[in-house]
């Protein structure tokens, strides 16, 4: 997510459009598929991810990036 955000401000400088310091240009919205790794977790469900129309065992992680 970090990379995506900093990609991004590359981007906006390079096409000159830098944002002011002290406002927000961008909501980015994530929904990523944490799959399960170890013998217990709490909190997993199944999951479906449509990229694989598939259903996985994991938590979904949601966060959101301001810039």
């Amino acid at each position: 997510m970090n990379h995506f955000a900093l990609r991004y401000m590359c981007l906006l400088r390079k096409y000159g459009e830098v944002p002011q310091s002290d406002t927000t240009t961008c909501f980015i919205i994530d929904d990523t598929v944490l799959e399960k790794s170890g013998v217990r977790m709490e909190g997993i469900s199944r999951v479906f991810r449509p990229y694989e129309r598939q259903m996985r065992i994991g938590l979904q992680a949601v966060t959101l990036c301001l810039l």
